[in-house]
């Protein structure tokens, strides 16, 4: 599999930040994923503290937290380690650029949506429309019961 460098930068942006992270989709966004490689140095965090303030106020509370996880995780990240793990397990990096309906799919996320998604099987399957079911592993009957009505239901036409 080759990946880019522009991929790989992306993929460790993921592995720094949270899921949903709105503060840290706004930076990608704005600065790209190599924004992480800088964020500990004092100019970039004058100018990130700059820019949200003029432009996005409400998250410059949240700047600080940000910077402290990245700075902790950039630490104990393996990113080829990781990468290898994930294709012996059956999974492969998926970027939007790839799939065009699938960013469209997840835009109503806004600043919450993913930089990549890791799939196993077959990726143009997402180029379909469909809807998940995602639950416990350990479910009890009740909850067997209803999620095998939800999915009946599911398998109709609205």
């Amino acid at each position: 599999m080759q990946i880019s460098d522009a991929h790989f930068q992306t993929i460790y942006y993921s592995m720094l930040s949270e899921p949903g992270d709105s503060l840290a989709y706004l930076l990608y966004e704005e600065f790209g994923p190599g924004i992480a490689e800088r964020i500990s140095h004092p100019a970039t965090r004058r100018n990130l503290n700059d820019f949200i303030s003029a432009f996005h106020p409400e998250q410059l509370v949240h700047l600080p937290a940000l910077i402290e996880r990245f700075e902790l995780r950039a630490k104990s990240i393996d990113l080829h380690a990781s990468l290898h793990k994930a294709i012996r397990w059956g999974a492969r990096p998926v970027f939007f650029e790839q799939l065009p309906n699938l960013k469209a799919k997840f835009e109503d996320l806004g600043l919450h949506q993913p930089y990549v998604l890791w799939v196993a099987g077959d990726i143009q399957a997402l180029e379909s429309d469909f809807a998940g079911v995602v639950g416990t592993r350990t479910p009890s009957a009740i909850g067997l019961n209803n999620t095998s009505k939800l999915v009946r239901m599911l398998n109709h036409p609205i």
